[in-house]
């Protein structure tokens, strides 16, 4: 929520990479790494584990608060919620809202198909 707060509250001509940015360097105090390496109860070797859980808790935050971005530059801020009943690309195309057919949900989950295994797509 504090996250969604301060993108909310960004200037609306920043630049969305940079609403991106801050937004991630915002979901930091719920870093599982970062709470047990400050707590001292992680030992190195075991440095993967909270590094994979962080990672795959970004895995799912990303698609919240990039649609969030988007439909603040482009929609007034008008969100669509997610919906847990459909899958992560389909979830994702759902909230930006841009098309709200069975073949853009599709389309979508291509493209992000294609930069997951192409380190980017472009």
């Amino acid at each position: 929520e504090h996250v969604y707060k301060l993108i909310d509250g960004l200037p609306k001509d920043t630049h969305p990479m940079t609403q991106l940015s801050i937004g991630l360097l915002a979901l930091q105090p719920g870093s599982e790494f970062g709470q047990a390496y400050r707590a001292g109860t992680v030992k190195k070797a075991d440095y993967w584990k909270p590094t994979l859980e962080d990672s795959l808790t970004l895995l799912g935050q990303i698609p919240l608060l990039t649609a969030r971005i988007f439909r603040n530059i482009w929609f007034d801020g008008k969100h669509i919620p997610s919906d847990p009943t459909l899958d992560w690309a389909g979830n994702y195309a759902q909230m930006m809202g841009v098309d709200d057919s069975e073949g853009f949900k599709e389309v979508t989950r291509l493209y992000l198909m294609l930069h997951a295994d192409h380190e980017g797509g472009n």
